[in-house]
């Protein structure tokens, strides 16, 4: 009578579950895969690990099945079914690992998985050789291959909705495995059910001798249940590793797609074609292409037209050579938005191959802000604020690089420095702003008649400077000319007209230097000298210039040091009556006796203190000086009506020269009628600063001289509103007085006017007899020259003094 093993059929059950769960997170593994080679793998084990598992169930529950009668197997049919099995499961297997599955391929691999299991089973009874045959009951033939559809359609479909909710999740592969085996075994003992043992009568059935018998079958289901079991392990290992991996890899490549994203930078890729395949939020921005306007379009959407061929060529070079000129590097381009506008972009291009397939990706970033940074300082480091002209850093740089770049055997360069003359009146006269608003003018005028080679910037103040490359003395001679000629034209600013003239010094290279700071040195230096032969010119640099102006150094150095080592002293000229050649005054003269330099002319030094400032501390010690040596010879007995001082203008420029007088008065004791302060033309022409000045020293009591009346631009202003009560006539007058008429007519016309003014008259470089005489026909005349005394040391006036010498 049959009956069943109970553990065994337990253990049936077991192996068809285990084997369904193995295959089922093969299968789950495919899914989460994208390379070829772990899928065919997988789908090979799947399937055998699937197949041996519906076989060794369906051995181990026909072992467990007691039907009294000896069983072998035909080897053949043994593995026809196994091979049933396998190429089913396969199939289904197949269909499930596609990225979507419908409810169809769903029937569809339920069937494949039923014919797997129905096949191993019903060819599995076959394969018995036993004395006995086996017949079958249709109807739950029937119902067995309908259990076998049925679960297996129920299990894949909770497979996949679990495979859906959570790719990492083991419940949907844990259910479908219990619901799978269950339809084996459900589908197995049904057909056991299903089959009648009928024994044939004896001797008339003989057993095949090459048959399996049941204790060989048994180790052999014991060997493959060990290597399905393996193969389990080694499944639930990968497929950890493979979930993780998966986990990791979407979780990289949601942060990549979230960073590329929402990244501030453009983010494209293209294909070797410049096919355009991915464009990020920022491309969107800085390009203005929504991402369903840019895609699939060529790169040259995002380039103007100059770059298209190159862009062009670029790729073929590379697709040919595989050349890199721009990949993994930073370069900086221009793009072009969607309208039109062509602004500056940054460019870091990277390069992958996959497949024999070339793909670039470009992080590009608009650049346009700092750009704009990028120009505003350089106008700030090498641009002048005002008249947008390069500045001096920009000269210099730009001279050194011209010189460099040169061969200096055959290369000529000439270097202009262009100063305004009598600039610092203008501001003084019309205010700064008109000033600003005139060099920006001349800046002007200036650069129109420049070449386009030529270099044409700002060096300071009213200071410009002209490099001309490849340009002959000759050439620039013209150049600078037809400057000077423009300037002829007044500039008109604000309704007033004004005229301005340049002084234009030359420098030549290599002729006159070699280095951009001594070419301008030079030219700076013919300015100068320019401006000294009356202004309005142009000078080359010459070496005797250079000589002159080392001179002025040396003068300009030693005049530092003269006060502190006594190097200065005052010499005093006679002031004498024309008729008795009596001595009514004298003029305190400063000289100058370096050690190193020996007797300096006053017209060498004078003029570089002013031009220094220092002739403020040396005007203060002369005037101080001059009236201790006059209180000196007053208490030595030696009367002398007053002394006179020369007052520079830069001295008497100074807001508090007034107050400097009254103190030196006070502190020396000097009277302040017995004080005379000799002033030209140029010191008091400001009339709006010195008439209150001069009032403050009159209201003092001390006498002011107008020396050098006639040689400057007179006005009879002056000597109507002034407080003068001197007037000096040039000697330049007195010098042609005998030889030319109209200086006779002159000379009586100003001695005419003192008169009428009550003012004294003196006349300046008296050398002759004749001269004395002509001028003795005047009355209220004073003279001073060689025809009485040169300019005398204190000792040497004092010896004429008590001689008292009255004629020469």
């Amino acid at each position: 009578m049959e009956h069943y093993n109970v553990f065994l059929v337990i253990c049936s059950i077991l192996i068809a579950i285990i084997s369904s769960y193995a295959a089922l997170l093969i299968v789950k593994s495919m899914t989460q895969t994208d390379r070829t080679v772990i899928k065919r793998l997988s789908l090979v084990f799947g399937s055998v690990i699937f197949g041996s598992g519906i076989w060794c169930m369906h051995f181990v529950a026909m072992l467990a099945l007691h039907t009294g009668f000896e069983v072998s197997y035909d080897p053949l049919l043994l593995i026809l079914s196994i091979v049933f099995a396998a190429l089913s499961s396969s199939t289904a297997f197949i269909l499930l690992s596609r990225p979507s599955v419908s409810n169809r391929q769903l029937i569809y691999c339920a069937l494949f998985i039923s014919a797997g299991i129905l096949s191993m089973h019903y060819v599995g009874m076959e394969a018995m050789e036993m004395n006995a045959m086996i017949e079958y009951n249709p109807l739950l033939v029937f119902l067995s291959g309908m259990i076998a559809i049925v679960t297996s359609f129920a299990a894949l479909k909770i497979f996949i909705y679990f495979s859906r909710q959570s790719e990492s999740s083991l419940t949907g592969p844990m259910i479908s495995a219990v619901i799978m085996g269950i339809a084996i075994a459900g589908m197995h003992y049904t057909g056991m059910a299903s089959a009648t043992f009928t024994q044939h009568e004896a001797h008339s059935m003989t057993l095949n001798g090459t048959g399996l018998r049941q204790d060989v079958l048994g180790y052999l289901i014991v060997i493959i249940m060990f290597i399905i079991l393996s193969f389990v392990f080694v499944v639930l290992f990968f497929e950890q590793k493979i979930r993780q991996t998966n986990r990791n890899y979407s979780i990289s490549d949601k942060i990549y797609r979230s960073l590329i994203y929402s990244a501030n930078d453009a983010v494209i890729t293209a294909d070797q074609s410049g096919k355009i395949l991915s464009w990020n939020r920022a491309a969107e921005r800085i390009f203005g292409y929504q991402k369903e306007e840019a895609l699939n379009q060529p790169l040259t959407l995002i380039m103007p037209d100059r770059y298209a061929e190159a862009h062009q060529q670029g790729m073929k070079r590379y697709a040919e050579t595989a050349q890199k000129v721009v990949i993994d590097q930073t370069v900086e381009l221009e793009g072009q938005h969607k309208n039109g506008h062509i602004f500056p972009i940054e460019l870091s291009l990277s390069s992958i191959k996959d497949h024999h397939q070339q793909f670039f990706t470009g992080i590009i970033r608009d650049i346009t802000d700092r750009v704009k940074q990028q120009k505003k300082i350089e106008e700030l480091v090498y641009k002048d604020p005002l008249t947008h002209l390069p500045n001096r850093r920009m000269l210099l740089e730009e001279l050194d690089r011209i010189l460099n770049d040169l061969d200096q055997a055959h290369a000529e360069v000439a270097v202009a420095f262009i100063d305004m003359d009598r600039f610092k009146q203008i501001n003084d006269i019309y205010g700064h702003e008109t000033g600003d608003e005139l060099l920006k003018l001349m800046a002007k005028r200036i650069n129109h008649l420049t070449d386009s080679k030529d270099l044409f910037g700002r060096q300071s103040g009213d200071e410009f400077i002209i490099i001309s490359p490849d340009c002959s003395p000759y050439q620039m001679s013209v150049k600078v000319n037809k400057m000077i000629e423009a300037f002829q034209d007044s500039f008109l600013i604000n309704q007033t007209e004004i005229f301005i003239s340049p002084s234009i010094g030359i420098s030549l290279f290599p002729k006159d230097g070699t280095t951009a700071a001594e070419l301008i040195k030079q030219a700076d230096m013919a300015m100068y000298k320019a401006k000294e032969l009356g202004r309005n010119q142009f000078q080359f640099y010459t070496k005797a210039l250079n000589e002159e102006v080392l001179h002025k150094l040396k003068v300009e150095y030693g005049l530092r040091n003269a006060i502190l080592n006594h190097e200065l002293e005052i010499y005093y000229q006679p002031l004498v009556y024309i008729h008795t050649n009596q001595v009514k005054g004298v003029e305190a003269l400063l000289r100058w006796n370096s050690p190193e330099l020996g007797f300096v002319s006053p017209g060498d030094f004078i003029p570089l203190a002013e031009e220094n400032q220092q002739i403020i501390p040396i005007g203060e010690w002369v005037l101080e000086n001059a009236c201790i040596q006059f209180m000196k010879w007053a208490n030595e007995g030696h009367i002398i009506d007053h002394m006179s001082v020369n007052i520079s203008a830069v001295q008497f420029q100074q807001p508090d020269f007034a107050e400097m007088v009254g103190s030196v008065l006070h502190k020396t004791g000097m009277p302040p009628s017995k004080l005379v302060l000799e002033v030209t033309e140029t010191v008091i022409q400001d009339v709006n600063h010195s008439l209150p000045t001069l009032n403050r020293l009159k209201d003092m009591g001390v006498k002011l001289s107008l020396d050098d009346f006639g040689t400057g631009y007179s006005s009879l202003q002056y000597l109507k509103d002034f407080p003068l009560s001197i007037l000096k006539i040039d000697m330049s007058f007195i010098r042609s007085l005998l030889s030319d008429k109209r200086n006779q007519i002159v000379v009586n016309m100003i001695i005419n006017m003192a008169e009428e003014l009550n003012m004294e008259v003196v006349a300046e470089g008296v050398e002759t007899e004749n001269q004395r005489a002509y001028l003795a026909n005047r009355n209220s005349l004073y003279y001073q020259g060689y025809l009485y005394s040169p300019p005398v040391s204190n000792q040497e006036l004092v010896r004429l003094l008590e001689r008292g010498r009255i004629s020469n």
